[in-house]
């Protein structure tokens, strides 16, 4: 009689020995041990005593059950398994597994679930491959440097394979984000999260295509969206006014089309010139968020503010941190920024004029009932009138 033991590596670094040993009329059974000279002399004993039980029932087979006997013992040759090993062990999964369901089916579908490590690549070079795919599709260069700071980020601090990412991980780690510098770090706002989260997810959607992970193994939906408690904030038409009147040359569409048109940064950045006509803004559903398309119309004082400036082609604001010109102007005009305020403040004051909600929304590419709940701010009518009357040599009020 033998009695096998097997060195379990653990993920904390430990060792240990675990015995395992089928009782003459009874199921496998398992111990396990901190040290291998322990786990040495209990399978020594266990082994002693299945043979005296052996020995003491030893019975007589018939021929078919002789013939089942051998085919049985042939079937697990060069396995490593004791029969009594592989018999005991199926009749546990058996009893796992609900009705009609075979071993079989139980397996393939736990391989499918749990890919071999030499198939499933770490995740920083999914990210990469990721990333490298992204790129192929002609995506725009501000996107791709989004992605690639969101998921660069995440690939260095998780490096496991992708097969072994659990929904912990991706917790634990947008816990861990922080931003600012110096004493001033704090935790990512609700709106940062959820893009870090939509740029998990798409990296998800992509091992899952190429299969290096199982469809629907990792289901980054069940972690929860914080909620922004930070409230709509606009401009005064005052507070623009004084914005244009120190704003340089090339950073004035990027400025009217936001205040004019309710365009998002990232919408502004991927405009150009051939998308502006003389009645209507076109924006085409790659360059869009929602990637759907949209018109919006070329209000007077849009048109005031950009025909100036107008070129028969490229892009419409061709700088490479229209971010940190904002910074700059709204020191030099000592008004203090607003997230999105450009934005809000158009869907507020275009609310304002007595337009439809579902008009403004069309506009600016939300749903009705997001205009309602976020841009419905208190403004007056004669603001919203001087707002949409801010044009060129005539903006100081």
């Amino acid at each position: 009689m033998s009695v096998p033991f097997y060195r379990i590596a653990r993920r904390d670094g430990r060792v240990s020995f675990r015995v395992t040993w089928v009782p003459v009329e009874g199921r496998r059974q398992e111990r396990t041990f901190p040290d291998l000279k322990t786990a040495k002399a209990f399978a020594r004993t266990k082994a002693q005593e299945l043979a005296q039980g052996v020995a003491s029932g030893v019975v007589t087979l018939g021929a078919m059950e002789n013939a089942l006997a051998v085919a049985a013992h042939r079937s697990v040759e060069g396995s490593g398994w004791r029969l009594d090993h592989a018999i005991s062990d199926w009749r546990s999964a058996i009893d796992l597994l609900p009705p009609g369901v075979t071993l079989i089916q139980a397996v393939r579908d736990y391989l499918t679930r749990h890919p071999q490590e030499a198939v499933c690549p770490p995740i920083p070079a999914i990210v990469d491959a990721f990333l490298a795919h992204k790129e192929g599709m002609g995506l725009s260069r501000v996107h791709l440097k989004d992605l690639r700071s969101r998921l660069g980020s995440f690939a260095r601090t998780v490096r496991l394979p992708v097969g072994y990412l659990r929904v912990s991980h991706v917790e634990d780690w947008l816990a861990s984000i922080k931003t600012g510098k110096g004493d001033g770090f704090r935790s990512v706002s609700a709106r940062s999260r959820t893009n870090y989260l939509i740029a998990l997810s798409n990296l998800v959607s992509f091992a899952e295509r190429r299969g290096w992970l199982a469809k629907g193994a990792l289901d980054l939906s069940v972690i929860e969206r914080r909620r922004s408690e930070t409230e709509i904030e606009v401009f005064t038409p005052g507070e623009l006014a004084r914005i244009f009147a120190v704003t340089p040359p090339p950073m004035i569409p990027f400025i009217a089309l936001g205040a004019f048109a309710g365009l998002r940064h990232a919408e502004i950045r991927r405009m150009e010139w051939r998308d502006i006509g003389t009645e209507w803004v076109e924006l085409r559903a790659a360059k869009t968020k929602t990637r759907a398309q949209r018109l919006v119309p070329v209000l007077p004082a849009l048109k005031a503010w950009i025909e100036p400036l107008r070129k028969a082609s490229g892009l419409v604001v061709s700088l490479l941190s229209p971010w940190n010109n904002l910074v700059r102007i709204a020191t030099a005009s000592g008004v203090a920024w607003k997230a999105n305020g450009l934005r809000h403040s158009f869907g507020s004051y275009r609310l304002e004029m007595g337009l439809p909600e579902q008009q403004v929304a069309s506009e600016m590419g939300n749903s009705p009932t997001i205009i309602f709940r976020h841009y419905r701010v208190l403004v007056t009518p004669d603001a919203a009138g001087r707002w949409f009357g801010i044009i060129p040599q005539t903006s100081s009020t």
